[in-house]
């Protein structure tokens, strides 16, 4: 994975174009693994988080498409829909938006310290104990100074019933800010966190499973996301990750987004 998510991200390079041809190498990359039998079998170390970080790259490169001028459509109009960059915006009502959001949720939370053995005997999350939101809070506005004020908000935002949704609606608002892979890629970066937080077994100090991620991410600061992240937009959003959610809200107008 270290070829591909490398220095082609740096420079300007980071384009749409340049995200669907790493999610198609990613792609090829793992149907070499699987034809040449599963990791372990191979003697290959089985990489964290591997069905998650598959399924991102899927998701993004279909967020990406979408998001992408449809060459077939009215010319005239779609330019107009299209908006600056010549690129339609993703909203709330793109199902893709809740894949992305819970595999990156999936990820972050893959060996939190003290995390996996609370859910494993069903101790609900108490004020104070480990979440990511928590490491969120407490390192990244230094770690990534251009995320301190969403994180601001996010912290005293009333509506939130715990930590889980405050999580979801800061990672609304990285998307909307374009600035997702680059926070992560912060708070990965730092090994005080790491090391704080995580097991050594956790995704995130993976070198490879944690460079991907962040560059994953890094694809989507070209997508244009209007995601709901305030008031009875996000009420009725919020639900679209877990089971019986309520329908995908419409994308907030430009004075919520203020």
């Amino acid at each position: 994975f270290s070829s591909l998510v490398g220095a082609p991200w740096r420079g300007g390079a980071g384009t749409i174009e340049a995200a669907q041809q790493l999610v198609g190498s990613l792609r090829a990359s793992m149907a070499a693994d699987r034809a040449s039998g599963s990791p372990a079998a191979a003697g290959q170390p089985v990489r964290p988080c591997a069905a998650e970080l598959e399924h991102l790259h899927n998701v993004t490169k279909i967020i990406a498409l979408a998001a992408s001028a449809d060459p077939s459509g009215p010319g005239d109009l779609h330019a107009a829909a299209a908006g600056d960059g010549g690129q339609l915006p993703i909203a709330d009502t793109n199902p893709h938006v809740h894949e992305l959001l819970a595999c990156v949720v999936a990820i972050l939370e893959h060996g939190l310290v003290g995390l996996s053995a609370a859910k494993r005997i069903g101790i609900p999350a108490q004020a104070g104990s480990p979440s990511v939101w928590r490491v969120v809070r407490q390192r990244l506005p230094a770690l990534h100074p251009p995320s301190a004020q969403s994180v601001a908000f996010v912290a005293v935002a009333p509506g939130l019933s715990g930590d889980g949704d405050r999580l979801l609606v800061w990672l609304r608002h990285a998307l909307n800010d374009g600035c997702l892979g680059e926070a992560l890629e912060a708070l990965i970066a730092d090994g005080r966190t790491m090391a704080q937080w995580y097991a050594p077994g956790a995704a995130v100090r993976d070198p490879e499973a944690g460079q991907t991620l962040v560059q994953l991410l890094a694809g989507m600061a070209h997508v244009r996301f209007r995601l709901s992240v305030t008031g009875a937009a996000w009420q009725a959003a919020a639900g679209e990750l877990g089971p019986g959610g309520a329908a995908p809200a419409p994308a907030p107008g430009p004075a919520e987004l203020a």
